[in-house]
């Protein structure tokens, strides 16, 4: 009893300190779970996942969709129709981004002063900012448009505006945020520099005039009949790739639509069909909900209007007919209800639509004998593509046209002139086929065998043209300059952003909440 005793102390300093973190953490209310945030676990009442252990949280994540939304209506249009996936997918890219680049502008310390800021303010207001300024009244000439003369002056002199201060303060605040980012931009691109040999290559890939001899081999003109892939094989490779054949819980549903007859443009006609519509779908979801979803439809006499099986992942079809546009409505009602549930009215693309969850069924491996056939096309074109090989590997020091006589797979091409980086009849381009071209440089030269993304091959060097100095020496500018914007483009600013995305930790728990 006395070690009870003893221990009951630590139990109730151990429920006091979760009481008050969870007061800390969350509230009383509506708070965090405290024991999920401690230990790690999904909180999906408010998060929505997290990045590099930081919780996004619901509110967070819902005001980027509204910026995400209100950014692409912006650049394709009001009136434009935006898919869900494209919206999710964005808006948590944005928020990546959004963390990553806060991190490092925080890690490199790089500071924005408030003299920056009206220096940039001064000598390059932003569009919008001026927009605002003109339609507000200020700044304007005889024609309307924004006078930067009268506006400068106003900075300068210490005259702006009372009335501009709020707005001010709006894209002072903007502009802190995106100097700092470009900053961080300039700093990474500076970094980014263009080595004499690498302009002089791409000269070359470029001005260098080639004739060439190349025998090849299609790997899919060899006939299937010619291979055979046992059935021990395509049991290996189903059993060392399982994971590849995983399926995603599914749910199983079916529903009746209300369709809209009336034309949105007519907006008075068309709000009052939905309204309608959208009074009778209730109806017919409140019987189902008293009796059963087929003793309502029986009494109201509707017909179902199809079966469909949905998924809740974010990427992809979902399972909802393109006809009736997506709806994370529907999925959330799917996935998180019960068997026989029917859902409230959910308003459609094309009508008003009451869904009933039919069957559910967990994640599981796809059955051997369904993947059959794909496991065996995947087997049959790599055997091909080492069929293909041995083939042509038996012509390397062997008499070229003869040996293309003698086998109806291979083909030969003579007298062919391009440039290094050209497109090759038959065999394409590719860098591994680049790389082997500028590797020859005396008539007679064989390369060693090529993988192009249609074949296999050998090149015979023909004939090269010299390298002209003067040329180059004239190009060479245009060349550095085009190589520059390249790199900063894939490389620099971008190609560290891009890498660190693909290295930052994820949890992502959209697809439960969405």
């Amino acid at each position: 009893m006395t070690t009870l005793r003893e221990r009951s102390h630590v139990i109730l300093w151990l429920l006091l300190f979760f009481f008050i973190a969870s007061m800390t953490v969350g509230g009383l209310v509506g708070g965090s779970n405290i024991i999920g945030v401690i230990f790690g676990s999904k909180d999906t009442r408010n998060y929505v996942g997290s990045i590099d252990e930081k919780r996004i949280s619901i509110r967070e994540y819902d005001y980027q969709l509204r910026v995400t939304l209100n950014n692409i209506l912006s650049s394709i249009g009001t009136n434009s129709q935006v898919s869900e996936e494209t919206l999710h997918r964005q808006t948590w890219d944005a928020l990546k981004e959004d963390y990553i680049i806060k991190e490092k502008i925080k890690e490199l310390n790089l500071t924005v002063y408030a003299d920056e800021v009206r220096e940039y303010m001064l000598q390059s207001p932003p569009e919008g900012y001026k927009t605002s300024l003109t339609s507000a009244g200020f700044f304007t000439d005889d024609t309307g448009n924004f006078d930067i003369t009268s506006y400068q002056n106003a900075i300068r002199n210490g005259n702006m505006p009372l009335a501009t201060k709020q707005l001010n303060i709006r894209w002072e605040d903007g502009l802190k945020n995106w100097l700092a980012n470009k900053k961080l931009r300039d700093a990474y691109n500076l970094l980014v520099s263009v080595s004499d040999n690498e302009i002089k290559d791409e000269y070359m890939r470029n001005n260098i005039n080639l004739t060439v001899d190349y025998i090849y081999i299609n790997p899919s003109n060899i006939a299937d009949s010619l291979l055979v892939i046992s059935e021990n094989e395509l049991s290996d490779y189903y059993s060392d790739n399982k994971e590849n054949y995983k399926t995603d819980e599914k749910v199983s549903i079916n529903y009746i639509l209300y369709e809209v007859k009336t034309a949105p443009k007519d907006t008075l006609n068309y709000n009052i069909e939905i309204d309608s519509l959208m009074n009778e779908a209730f109806v017919l979801s409140d019987e189902s909900n008293f009796t059963s979803f087929n003793d309502a439809i029986s009494v109201y006499e509707k017909t179902i209007s199809d079966t469909i099986t949905v998924s809740q992942s974010l990427q992809g079809y979902s399972g909802i007919p393109a006809s009736m546009g997506s709806s994370r409505k529907v999925i959330r009602f799917a996935f998180d209800n019960d068997i026989n549930s029917t859902s409230t009215p959910i308003e459609m693309k094309n009508g008003i639509a009451v869904f009933h969850i039919i069957k559910k069924e967990n994640t599981a491996f796809k059955v051997f004998e369904e993947v059959k056939e794909a496991i065996n096309r995947t087997l049959l074109k790599n055997a091909k593509d080492e069929k293909a090989k041995s083939i042509i590997l038996e012509s390397e020091n062997s008499n070229w046209n003869e040996f293309s006589v003698s086998n109806d797979l291979i083909n030969l091409e003579l007298n062919q002139e391009n440039k290094i980086s050209g497109n090759y009849n038959a065999i394409g381009k590719s860098s591994e086929l680049e790389g082997s071209l500028s590797s020859l440089s005396l008539p007679g030269d064989i390369s060693k065998l090529i993988k192009t993304p249609t074949a296999y091959a050998y090149v015979k060097l023909i004939s090269k043209s010299e390298f002209d100095a003067d040329d180059y020496d004239k190009q060479y500018s245009i060349i550095k300059s085009q190589l520059l914007i390249s790199k900063q483009f894939s490389g620099g600013y971008n190609g560290w952003l891009q890498s660190r995305k693909e290295d930052i930790e994820i949890e992502d728990w959209r697809h439960l909440i969405y």
